[in-house]
């Protein structure tokens, strides 16, 4: 039985580039616009897919304690709980 550093596979080197074109990134596009759909001016937030409770909460800029204490609805069950297109309290 052969180790595995005394294989014979290939190993096959893949290098960027510089003189290709750079990609063109709309995430920070995207995610701009989505905080900004997501929050309103009236103290609320839009929970976006994929956010727990510390991603809300440092998204709003408030404290996870914060958070809990303006939306006690979403700790009904003893443990944060919200889904994706919810409307939280962030004020």
């Amino acid at each position: 039985m052969k180790d595995f550093h005394d294989s014979d596979a290939s190993v096959v080197q893949v290098s960027s580039s510089s003189s290709s074109q750079p990609e063109q990134s709309s995430e920070p596009e995207s995610t701009s616009s989505s905080s900004e759909e997501a929050t309103n001016p009236e103290g609320t937030i839009k929970v976006l897919a994929g956010e727990g409770e510390a991603a809300i909460a440092a998204r709003a800029g408030i404290s996870i304690a914060q958070l809990e204490a303006l939306n006690p609805g979403h700790m009904a069950t003893g443990s944060w709980f919200a889904n994706p297109g919810d409307v939280i309290k962030i004020k």
